[in-house]
């Protein structure tokens, strides 16, 4: 249907965008009639799994309370401290991916503009410290190339706004496989704290080890000489690098309960920031 009969009725900031918005239709529309049959089938099959009844109850409406200002979901979850569990059926791959990377970055641009709303009265509560936990992070990690948004963008600036990420995956394999690309790189170089179990690949290993560093030590070797005057001996000192985090220690040494940790819990610069810990065991 045409949708210009509604512009006069709409504020002028509105009647704009949905000008903007009929031209875009309407020009799609004079394209040559096999474009559009191509264009609509993509779409189609793009969207179709939105279309089945049982996702309904995922979009369903808030109630309308009358004299109670209406709160959005996600700024609930800051004001009333509500804590929310985004799992979805593994029998719909496609769109257990899709729902939690939407949940995700809705909830991400939420915390992103927290400060801000505080500031404007929109939002009551800065105090509340807020977490993000995503396991098997590499299923729902997202970066577009280019765009001032992304998991890059949110770990480096969600701890300002009063938000902690907690992430966990596999391997680097994973995270380089999905849309990060090599951006993953970027979001695990914000995070003040690394922390490491059994691995089985080489390369998470490696990863591990180039980042725990290196150190300096000393070896002293002595060795004697006989002479014609007599016994002698010598004491030699030699400056050593060593690493820190054989990847030995990631690939045969660890046990079932045991990790290493990198960096800082407390965010605080440490002496020493790699640390070797072991979960206690409970019935």
């Amino acid at each position: 249907r045409d949708c210009r009969p509604r512009l006069a009725s709409l504020p002028e900031d509105e009647r704009l965008d949905l000008e903007m918005a009929c031209a875009d239709i309407e020009g799609f529309y004079r394209q040559e009639p096999d474009n559009i049959a191509t264009v609509e089938t993509l779409m189609r099959r793009a969207y179709a799994g939105f279309l089945r009844s049982k996702w309904k109850r995922y979009s369903g409406s808030a109630p309308n309370i009358p004299g109670v200002r209406r709160t959005t979901f996600f700024d609930r979850i800051i004001d009333e401290g509500k804590i929310v569990l985004v799992s979805v059926s593994p029998s719909e791959p496609m769109m257990a991916k899709i729902i939690c990377t939407l949940v995700k970055v809705l909830f991400q641009r939420t915390i992103l503009s927290r400060l801000d709303r505080v500031r404007a009265g929109t939002l009551r509560n800065f105090e509340r410290l807020i977490v993000m936990a995503v396991d098997e992070y590499s299923a729902v990690a997202s970066e577009i190339q280019g765009q001032p948004m992304g998991d890059g963008l949110f770990f480096s600036q969600c701890r300002q706004n009063g938000c902690i990420g907690l992430v966990a995956t596999q391997s680097v394999n994973l995270l380089q496989s999905s849309s990060l690309k090599d951006s993953w790189k970027a979001v695990v170089s914000v995070c003040a704290a690394k922390i490491y179990m059994r691995l089985a690949d080489n390369e998470t290993a490696e990863e591990a080890t180039k980042l725990a560093g290196e150190y300096d030590w000393y070896l002293t070797s002595r060795g004697t000489s006989q002479q014609k005057d007599g016994a002698g001996s010598s004491t030699n000192t030699d400056q050593r690098e060593r690493k820190a985090l054989p990847a030995a220690i990631l690939t045969q040494t660890l046990k079932k309960g045991q990790a290493a940790m990198v960096g800082s819990l407390d965010g605080k610069e440490t002496l020493d920031s790699l640390r070797f810990f072991q979960v206690p065991k409970w019935d």
